[in-house]
């Protein structure tokens, strides 16, 4: 389960990021097209989904059911050093 938790949230952090690059590129280039509208619902979804779960992603809070690390990276399939200046321990 600690796979699929880990798989799901880096392709949902691979989209995001795609996302937030998107919206700076369409900035720069002033062309606000479908995919930027796309993007920025995209952002300000998961900004009130961190806000209504007090500041933490919700997958974070699954994945700790099924693991008992506490590196940085225990729920996501990223480099922990890459994570640390980004994610707060909880615990």
């Amino acid at each position: 389960m600690i796979t699929l938790i880990k798989s799901f949230h880096t392709a949902i952090w691979i989209v995001m990021t795609l996302a937030t690059f998107y919206i700076g590129y369409s900035v720069v280039r002033m062309k606000f097209d479908d995919l930027f509208f796309v993007s920025l619902f995209l952002i300000v979804a998961e900004i009130l989904v961190i806000v209504v779960n007090s500041w933490t992603c919700p997958l974070t809070n699954i994945a700790r059911r099924y693991s008992h690390e506490e590196t940085a990276n225990f729920d996501i399939y990223l480099p922990g050093r890459s994570l640390s200046s980004t994610k707060r321990s909880s615990a």
